[in-house]
């Protein structure tokens, strides 16, 4: 039964734009060293089915992105990456204590034709974040200079680092402004997913199961027909993930 469902989850993946339901994640320690490097790994696919897409293949979709390290007084300093077979790579070097905030977007990707599915055409446009602690000290980026830079911000604001059992606490935000019913979809690398809302305040609440990594993930269509690359559209598709490694 389940060699049946991830064939059948595989035919449905390709038989689609690889835009249409994959993401773009970051994955990095959840602490720090001031002095230390710290390196950033940034992947594109499927991860609660550990499907990577290949940097020289499909992930040229989305390949044109940029990543930022917040440091906690709020310079947002832009970062190199080096590719590899299914991944890129970045790195920055912390020089105080707190916690830092990782962003990255990805806004210039085609069109994906959901025509047949009573959609539109719609232009995808991709963030991923996640933080970093450093130290005892927990100085940290303040929410607002998070939403300046991307407009779909799944934002973690109890700033710590987490284990097994931990009570998680986020905010989703689109455009500066807490968004109410959002859908929240957190997964790990087994198939494993749970679903979750957003409270009347953009706030949701969860435990995390197990020791490993979680990648949460927000889809927000906003109506703004507009043009592309000469290409128009009816909406925009903001897909938005935030990365926990427990400890």
């Amino acid at each position: 039964m389940k060699k049946s469902f991830v064939l059948t989850f595989f035919i449905l993946l390709f038989s689609f734009s690889s835009l249409s339901a994959h993401n773009i994640w970051v994955e990095t320690k959840p602490t720090g060293e001031v002095g230390n490097t710290q390196q950033i790994h940034i992947y594109y696919g499927e991860y609660s089915y550990n499907y990577y897409e290949k940097v020289d293949e499909n992930f040229q979709d989305v390949a044109y992105f940029n990543i930022w390290a917040i440091i906690p007084g709020g310079q947002k300093i832009l970062l190199s990456t080096t590719p590899g077979k299914i991944k890129f790579t970045a790195e920055f070097t912390p020089d105080e204590t707190g916690v830092y905030t990782i962003l990255l977007s990805s806004t210039k990707a085609g069109m994906v034709d959901w025509t047949a599915y009573d959609l539109g055409i719609l232009k995808p446009n991709f963030y991923a974040s996640t933080t970093v602690v450093v130290g005892d000290k927990q100085p940290s980026v303040d929410a607002q200079m998070v939403t300046k830079t991307n407009p779909l911000v799944i934002n973690d604001g109890s700033h710590k680092t987490y284990s097994p059992k931990s009570n998680v606490n986020l905010t989703v935000f689109f455009d500066g402004e807490p968004v109410a019913e959002q859908e929240l979809i957190i997964t790990v690398a087994d198939q494993w997913s749970k679903t979750i809302t957003t409270n009347e305040n953009g706030i949701a609440e969860f435990t995390l199961p197990w020791k490993g990594q979680y990648i949460i993930e927000a889809v927000y269509t906003e109506e703004n027909a507009g043009k592309f690359k000469g290409v128009e559209f009816q909406a925009t598709r903001h897909t938005a993930t935030y990365s926990i490694k427990t400890d």
